[in-house]
C-alpha cells in the first residue's frame, strides 16, 4: 500500500501568509529566490545547496520553526583562541560563536547559508543550480518506500521532480543527477549501477502512482500560494498553477519518465572513448532524456 504523501493544508498556508506579512525571516526566506521550497507531508524544508536550513511545521495553530545546530555557528568569526595542549579557551567567543538572535533583511539568512554550505558537496551544489534555473521543478529529494516489495531494498532519493507541459495535461517527471566521477554512471562486468537505480524506481513510481499524482497536484497549489506571497520575488509557470487549480490534469507515463543528467567533466573526459561507450550504454536505457553539460549552470529540464 502507497504511504507516499505532499501537501500542507489550507491553514497550515494560511499561517504562513500571516508570517510574510510580519517581515523578519519568512519574508527574507521568500524574498530570495536562491533557496528552495520543498514541500513535503504537512511540512515544509528551506534548502540551500542541499542542506535544509529551516524545516517548518504547523502545531496547534502555530508555525514551529527549527534548523539544524551547526548552522548557527557564526561565520564571521575571525579571532584567535588559546589552545594550551589540552584545552582550548574561548573566553567571550562563548557568547558570539553561535548565531543567537534573528537579524532581518537578509543578515542573519546570509550567515546561515554561508555556514550551510560547508557541508555541500559537488552533486548537491550541482543539483541546487538545476533547480533554482528551472522554474517548473516541484519537488527535491523524493523518498519513495520500497516496504512490502520484494527485491527492491532500500531505495536512494531520487534528486529531482519536474512537470512538463503536455496537450490539455502536464506530465510528471523525475531526474537523477550525478557527478561525471560518479562510479554509479560505469559500466563494470554488467549495467551500470544507475541502470538498475532506475529500474527500481520505475517500479516504484508504478506502485505508488495515485498517491504521486495527488500529492503533487496539491504541490503545485501550495508552490503558487508561496509565489503570490513573495510579491514577485518567486515565479510558477502557468501549467504548474493550473495543475494546482484543478484546470490541468497531472499525468505519469508508464514507465514513468524518469532522466539522467551528468555535469563535472572538461572536454578530454567528455571526448574519453572509454566513456563514450558507458555513455552510450546509459542512452540505450535513458533514451533521450539524458542531459551531459561540463556545468551544471544553464542545464534545461
Amino acid at each position: 500500500m502507497s504511504n507516499f504523501k505532499r501537501g500542507l493544508d489550507d491553514e497550515f498556508i494560511e499561517a504562513l501568509q500571516k508570517e510574510a506579512e510580519k517581515g523578519g525571516w519568512w519574508r527574507d526566506v521568500l524574498a530570495d529566490p536562491s533557496l528552495v521550497l520543498a514541500i513535503r507531508d504537512a511540512y515544509l524544508n528551506v534548502y540551500w545547496l542541499g542542506q535544509s536550513i529551516f524545516k517548518i511545521r504547523f502545531a496547534q495553530n502555530s508555525l514551529a520553526v527549527s534548523t539544524h545546530a551547526k548552522y548557527l555557528l557564526n561565520p564571521s568569526l575571525s579571532k584567535q583562541v588559546k589552545f594550551d595542549g589540552d584545552k582550548f579557551y574561548l573566553g567571550d567567543l562563548e557568547a558570539s560563536a553561535l548565531v543567537r538572535d534573528y537579524v532581518s533583511s537578509g543578515e542573519t539568512l546570509g550567515k546561515l547559508k554561508k555556514a550551510a554550505a560547508v557541508y555541500a558537496n559537488g552533486e548537491k551544489i550541482g543539483v541546487h543550480s538545476i533547480v533554482t534555473s528551472n522554474p517548473s521543478v516541484v519537488d527535491v529529494e523524493i523518498a519513495l518506500s520500497a516496504a512490502g516489495y520484494e527485491g527492491v531494498g532500500k531505495l536512494p532519493r531520487m534528486d529531482i521532480a519536474a512537470f512538463e507541459r503536455a496537450e490539455h495535461a502536464a506530465r510528471l517527471v523525475f531526474w537523477e543527477a550525478k557527478l561525471f566521477e560518479n562510479n554509479e554512471l560505469r559500466a563494470n562486468n554488467g549495467d551500470a549501477a544507475v541502470v538498475g537505480q532506475i529500474a527500481k524506481y520505475r517500479s516504484m513510481i508504478a506502485a505508488h502512482k495515485k498517491s504521486l499524482l495527488s500529492s503533487y497536484t496539491r504541490v503545485a497549489a501550495n508552490l503558487s500560494s508561496l509565489a503570490d506571497m513573495s510579491l514577485g520575488a518567486r515565479s510558477v509557470p502557468d501549467f504548474v498553477r493550473e495543475v494546482g487549480r484543478g484546470s490541468r490534469t497531472l499525468t505519469l507515463s508508464d514507465p514513468a519518465d524518469i532522466g539522467l543528467i551528468i555535469f563535472g567533466f572538461d572536454q578530454a573526459q567528455r571526448d574519453h572513448a572509454p566513456w563514450q561507450k558507458h555513455l552510450g550504454g546509459l542512452r540505450a536505457v535513458v533514451g533521450d532524456r539524458i542531459r551531459t553539460s561540463g556545468s551544471p549552470k544553464g542545464i534545461n529540464i
